[in-house]
Formats: structure tokens, sequence, C-alpha cells
């Protein structure tokens, strides 16, 4: 994932229910997040909203 903003790639820390990846596509994806309270990095729960554009391309510098 990539903040919007932001030019490096991250890898995402779990599933995203409901969101379906289709390779050779890059995303933008509307999430919605919450705090559970904790203090490492799962921090956060996301929940996937909706694909707001999604294209083919060649993604470059991915995170292994």
């Amino acid at each position: 994932m990539r903040e919007l903003g932001k030019g490096y790639w991250v890898k995402f820390p779990g599933i995203l229910e409901g969101f379906d990846y289709e390779e050779g596509y890059e995303y933008i994806v509307e999430l919605d997040y919450q705090f559970n309270g904790s203090t490492d990095i799962n921090k956060y729960l996301f929940s996937f909203v909706k694909i707001q554009r999604k294209d083919k391309t060649d993604s470059v510098n991915l995170p292994s």
C-alpha cells in the first residue's frame, strides 16, 4: 500500500475483507480504520469500503 502523497510502498499488515486483489493492477481504495488500543504495529483495524480507481499497470518498487 502507499498513502496518498507519499512516494514509497509499504506492505499492508493484514487482509482486507471484501477486497479481491487482481495481479497486474494498481488500486486506489477507500478504507475505514479504527484504533484498537494496542501499541504494536497492528494498532489499527482496517476495513475495505470501496475501489475508487483500478488501473492496469506494471508496478515498480513494490515491497517484497
